[in-house]
């Protein structure tokens, strides 16, 4: 579905993650009566005032999530930064209320227009500042993260750790420079996997 048609019939559902639920359940519910891809194409195309678009989705057996919906990762294909960073902080919630290893770790959200995306304080009482990078192509992640390693050594930064989530890394497995700055990509299980990293990783001396 078209990001901005999405916010304009459903502005409530940006911010609440059961307003989500209620409008993608509403969405299901249009193409309720048919089966088959074609059919479900046909009906979202009816729909067209909606921006409905039809793409197939593993489900959340195969570790599918709302990130893994987007289209190839192209840069020109990407919803805006604020609809990602949406994505991103959901999937946050999300994590931090359902998984093993990370349930309870206290999350504060940032505002719209700050340049992280939000701050998780580990158990140990290390802050984690998440960043989302939009348009940096996976080639050039690595030369990111050595440039805030040289930001954070300047500043000596020890306490805090970088996290980046960088919308066209495709990684399954974080990229991590060093003990604080750590990459991933935007789907759910790259995200869980850096956290988890960080969780059990030696807190710095």
């Amino acid at each position: 579905m078209d990001a901005k048609l999405f916010v304009d019939w459903f502005p409530e559902a940006i911010y609440d993650f059961d307003q989500f639920a209620a409008a993608v359940a509403w969405l299901q519910w249009v193409c309720s009566r048919v089966q088959e891809l074609p059919d479900v194409a046909q009906a979202c195309r009816a729909e067209e005032s909606l921006g409905l678009n039809c793409i197939q989705y593993a489900g959340p057996e195969d570790g599918a999530d709302l990130a893994a919906l987007l289209d190839g990762g192209s840069q020109a294909r990407l919803p805006d930064i604020g609809m990602l960073r949406t994505i991103v902080n959901l999937t946050l919630k999300h994590l931090l209320q359902v998984h093993p290893v990370l349930r309870g770790l206290a999350l504060e959200i940032a505002a719209a227009d700050s340049a992280e995306c939000a701050r998780l304080t580990l158990s140990d009482g290390r802050l984690v500042r998440i960043y989302l990078d939009r348009d940096t192509h996976a080639s050039e992640v690595v030369p990111q993260l050595l440039a805030e390693s040289g930001r954070r050594f300047h500043r000596r930064l020890d306490s805090e750790i970088s996290f980046f989530v960088f919308a066209q890394l495709r990684s399954a497995l974080p990229l991590r420079l060093n003990a604080s700055v750590l990459a991933t990509g935007m789907r759910q299980p790259h995200i869980a996997n850096g956290l988890v990293r960080l969780v059990w990783s030696t807190p710095l001396a």
